[in-house]
């Protein structure tokens, strides 16, 4: 028994930094109110990436201060959401580690920005040493933000989909450039967990890209053997098997009627599966652009499957949407969306083009590259 006790606290330490938690304390002062309250957020992933432990989430603002306190393995990337009246203020990331730490903002001016939090070495390094490094993302996506702006004023809502293309490439490209940024961060920082956490706030709402996974890669293995670390490595090798180039994994899911089926894959024919749910805002957004691809190419060997992740509570809910939304083709039900989870289909809607064998040929193809996709390639 005690080579046992040895070697599992040899693993513990090897394996993760998690193993040991430390106490950590946050109080705050907010000016500009004297009451209310604040709730902390986990940034991404909930308890799959974090290793930290909260006594309660929601603290009551008194005097226009506030305090935290729990337990943490090691630094962690949060949010803060204050309500005070009818005054709301959502601040960006920042960072605790353990031991004493003392958060200061404004009600007026912390909305969507990184607060000063005094005594955590990591929160420093962000908005000294990160946050310049970002500049020319976050002000190119405040330029995206003010050309859409005012190009709905311009058109009065009506926004042509050239100028809503050119805004969504855009946005791309910007994000193309912040996953190098990123890249480049953790390159000279392998083992900031400033690069970490940005990291993982990248890849858990995006899925697999070839950039993450090198960038990854570049982390420390202490970065790697922590909690986070394990889940991103775990998460982007799981990711991958559904990345574009592989086949669509072959799944048994429940029909509208209770029957088992089977996504099929027809000789010369394009299936496009659908990941939605019957409360998703965007999901429903896209059905009409998704009608009328659907009608324009059904005849010509275009399939389209949805996959609701809908839960057992909102089956009926599901069952409604589809007459309701007019979704005239193939409805699947993946209960609870476990089937989504396991290939990280985490935001919605999330599409998937597939070929005739199955093979993943786009990920979230826009409407009007699949539009030209289908006219070039079907008959």
């Amino acid at each position: 028994m005690k080579y046992l006790v040895l070697f599992l606290s040899s693993w513990c330490i090897y394996i993760s930094s998690s193993c040991q938690r430390y106490p950590f304390e946050l109080t705050g002062k907010i000016e500009g109110i004297d009451t209310g309250s604040v709730e902390i957020f986990k940034v991404v992933g909930g308890g799959k990436y974090t290793d930290i432990s909260l006594n309660s989430r929601i603290a009551e603002i008194a005097n226009g201060e506030f305090k935290f306190s729990g337990t943490l393995a090691y630094p962690h990337a949060l949010q803060a959401f204050f309500v005070a009246g009818t005054k709301r203020a959502h601040t960006e990331m920042f960072f605790i580690e353990k031991g004493k730490q003392h958060l200061v903002c404004s009600i007026d001016t912390i909305n969507y920005k990184t607060p000063i939090v005094i005594g955590s070495k990591v929160n420093e390094e962000f908005v000294n040493k990160f946050v310049p490094f970002y500049k020319i993302i976050s002000d190119g996506y405040e330029s995206v933000v003010n050309e859409d702006q005012k190009l709905y004023k311009k058109y009065d809502g009506k926004v042509p989909q050239a100028e809503k293309d050119r805004l969504t490439n855009w946005g791309r490209e910007l994000g193309i450039l912040y996953d190098s940024i990123i890249n480049k961060y953790i390159t000279q920082n392998p083992s900031s967990y400033v690069g970490l956490w940005q990291l993982i706030e990248r890849f858990s709402p995006k899925g697999y890209r070839e950039s993450y996974e090198a960038s990854a890669s570049l982390l420390s293995s202490s970065l790697k053997k922590t909690k986070s670390g394990t889940a991103l490595i775990k998460g982007l090798k799981e990711a991958k098997l559904t990345s574009i180039g592989k086949t669509f994994p072959i799944i048994n899911l429940l029909s509208m009627e209770g029957s088992l089926e089977q996504i099929k894959h027809k000789p010369k024919r394009f299936t496009l599966i659908d990941f939605w749910y019957s409360h998703c805002g965007p999901c429903i957004a896209e059905f009409p652009a998704l009608k009328e691809t659907y009608e324009s190419f059904k005849d010509k060997n275009l399939t389209i499957v949805g996959i609701s992740i809908d839960t057992e509570n909102d089956k009926n809910d599901w069952l409604n949407a589809i007459p309701k939304h007019g979704l005239n083709w193939k409805q699947l039900w993946d209960k609870n969306g476990a089937f989504a989870k396991s290939i990280y289909v985490n935001s919605f809607p999330t599409t998937f083009l597939l070929d005739s064998e199955g093979k993943i040929l786009f990920k979230n193809i826009k409407q009007t590259e699949l539009k030209k996709f289908l006219t070039d390639n079907l008959q």
